[in-house]
């Protein structure tokens, strides 16, 4: 089975969460693929922590999301500033080659009959 890890740019909290869950699964079974895109931050804390594990997992430096956008000096959350930024996110889809390659990176591996995706946006 493969599985695809989209992790959270924002904070070190959901990569320092996923990297146990991550070495499990690479423990687990010999065949399993695994392939982590987050941007480079977490990518290289993720690969630091992870270094002991061998060449079934992938990562890719360049998932970026806008996350939630709070007002100035609260934690209230700004609807309109949000709204603005998932709508510049979305349009970015329709021309990210970034998604293209992880779908393509995914289809290479030896098994696609079975991706499991774990995202860790909340």
């Amino acid at each position: 089975m493969n599985f695809a890890f989209y992790v959270s740019n924002h904070g070190f909290g959901h990569a320092a969460r996923n990297i146990p869950l991550i070495e499990k699964i690479w423990r687990d079974n010999k065949k399993h693929q695994i392939y982590v895109s987050t941007d480079s931050l977490r990518g290289e804390m993720i690969k630091h922590n992870l270094a002991h594990c061998d060449g079934r997992i992938t990562y890719c430096g360049n998932y970026e999301e806008c996350g939630v956008i709070f007002k100035d000096g609260c934690m209230e959350v700004d609807k309109e500033e949000l709204c603005r930024g998932v709508e510049k996110e979305l349009q970015s889809w329709d021309s990210a080659d970034d998604y293209r390659n992880d779908i393509r990176l995914m289809r290479s591996c030896e098994r696609v009959d079975s991706v499991f995706m774990v995202s860790t946006l909340i």
